[in-house]
């Protein structure tokens, strides 16, 4: 039997993150497809991780005790994660099994230093694996304490992957020469497509949309939450019967609720949902507005496209490489912009739904080279280090 033990110190409240989704689907792919590999995941018991994602209570979860009043700051609580989980990563279940793998789930220091302490400790050979997604020192980040502390346990990180890790996966170009430029090895790097467990959802055609604008993600300032809002006000006032809705949770969700209220949007709120009503939102929407100032990949447009709804966002480096014209972007950080795109393009297709028709085949088309099975076994078995001819029978 092999092992694969996951270090995810990273959940903090009941909201999903793109990497986080990437890692789910991966390990349901690993239950389907690889019955002979056992996944064990290393992570608070408190952290809302069973909550966010259910499938994960399908393996093997080993959880550790963190008093509840380090959630009221991130740092204390990763600071907490990066000292007490190490302990929990069976040392003897290590070095009895000579295909044990130690994945870090993000390349942040919470989960990447108990891999690089717990490796210290063994005897046997084990396969250091580690995600890498986007790169906090290249995020257009307002300066801040948090942003700082952000900056420093990401270098240390760096320093520890570079140094002693064997297998590190990227999703795209813009990372992977970010870490060469470091000095990392390029032997050990591997660029893959985010998985994305696409789903066979109903067209909606643009007369029975229900929503013009949609927006899906985290509630933060770095997602464009305030952005979005800022767009719809500005559209609600030559179009007042104009409907929104966002999905997500976070650190922002009542700080948004209180604006749509006191500004009259008409913006529904349905907060944390599940895939099914995931995909049912985004079909039933218009535009999938997405402003976000940092993105590794963006899976949350894939699912968009795969629903028939266009995406309109900021223009990030990442996004060409990945889209290309699949998308519709607007200068970075330019509200005015995002907000002249989007009323353009609601008021160009509400004059021709045949256009807009033919936009949604356009990108459903293309959301398909994206579905998981296309890279879910080539990920796996770098990230373990077997060669996939070994595993043919």
């Amino acid at each position: 039997m092999k092992k694969l033990f996951c270090t995810i110190n990273g959940n903090t409240r009941k909201t999903k993150s793109g990497g986080g989704v990437h890692f789910v689907q991966l390990i349901e792919w690993i239950k389907e497809n690889k019955k002979d590999v056992e996944v064990s995941l290393i992570h608070p018991q408190n952290d809302f991780l069973l909550d966010t994602y259910e499938q994960l209570r399908s393996v093997r979860n080993i959880g550790y005790f963190e008093p509840n009043f380090l959630k009221k700051s991130v740092s204390l609580a990763y600071l907490y994660r990066s000292i007490v989980s190490p302990t929990k990563i069976p040392l003897k279940e290590i070095q009895k099994n000579d295909q044990a793998t130690l994945l870090a789930t993000s390349h942040y220091l919470t989960d990447t230093l108990p891999i690089f302490i717990k490796s210290i400790f063994s005897s046997s050979k084990v396969t250091k694996s580690v995600y890498v997604y986007h790169l906090v020192l290249d995020s257009p980040r307002k300066a801040s304490i948090s942003t700082f502390l952000s900056n420093i346990q990401e270098r240390i990180s760096l320093f520890l992957i570079k140094k002693s890790f064997d297998r590190i996966i990227v999703i795209n170009d813009f990372v992977m020469k970010k870490l060469l430029k470091f000095g990392f090895d390029r032997k050990k790097i591997k660029k893959i497509n985010s998985l994305a467990k696409l789903r066979n959802v109903k067209v909606v055609d643009y007369k029975r949309k229900k929503y013009d604008l949609c927006y899906l993600g985290r509630f933060a300032q770095n997602k464009g939450v305030y952005d979005f809002i800022e767009v719809f006000k500005k559209i609600q006032k030559n179009n007042p019967k104009i409907t929104g809705i966002m999905i997500g949770d976070g650190t922002e969700f009542q700080n948004i609720n209180e604006i749509t209220k006191r500004e009259k949007l008409d913006i529904k709120l349905p907060g944390f949902v599940d895939d099914d009503n995931k995909f049912r939102y985004l079909s039933e929407s218009k535009f999938f507005v997405f402003p976000s100032i940092e993105e590794g990949w963006g899976i949350a447009i894939i699912e968009s496209l795969s629903s028939g709804t266009p995406v309109i966002a900021y223009d990030l480096d990442i996004y060409k490489e990945i889209f290309g014209n699949n998308i519709f972007t607007t200068e970075l950080k330019n509200v005015k912009a995002l907000t002249q795109k989007t009323d353009n393009l609601l008021k160009k297709y509400s004059e021709n739904f045949n256009e807009y028709e033919k936009k949604q085949k356009e990108i459903m088309k293309f959301s398909r080279d994206f579905d998981l099975n296309k890279t879910a076994d080539e990920e796996f078995s770098f990230l373990t280090n077997l060669d996939n001819s070994s595993e043919k029978k």
